[in-house]
């Protein structure tokens, strides 16, 4: 390969790494004012706070579940004995240290 022929290939590379790199960032931008947009949407926030309120209440249930379910067993009894006797783990139905 001549040293002429490795030249233009090079900056052939430049070229296209900057002429790439400029379309990538516009492209990223345009991204991003999107998803802000979307993110700010007043439905997007307000379903984003139901199904967050919705998450909460299956933690709760859940909670409870595995409560129940190890009550009677030697991790329940275990878990008993360290933060008293209680129907259910702590936190779950505002009883116990964390609530």
């Amino acid at each position: 390969m001549s040293t002429m022929t490795k030249v233009a290939f090079v900056a052939g590379l430049a070229i296209g790494y900057v002429l790439g790199t400029r379309a990538g960032r516009e492209r990223y931008d345009q991204i991003r004012r999107v998803a802000r947009a979307v993110r700010e949407n007043p439905t997007v926030q307000e379903t984003a706070g139901i199904v967050q309120a919705q998450a909460g209440n299956v933690m709760a249930s859940a909670k409870e579940a595995v409560a129940e379910r190890l009550a009677h067993t030697p991790v329940g009894e275990r878990f008993s004995s360290v933060f008293g006797a209680q129907e259910s783990a702590p936190g779950v139905n505002g009883k116990g240290p964390a609530s």
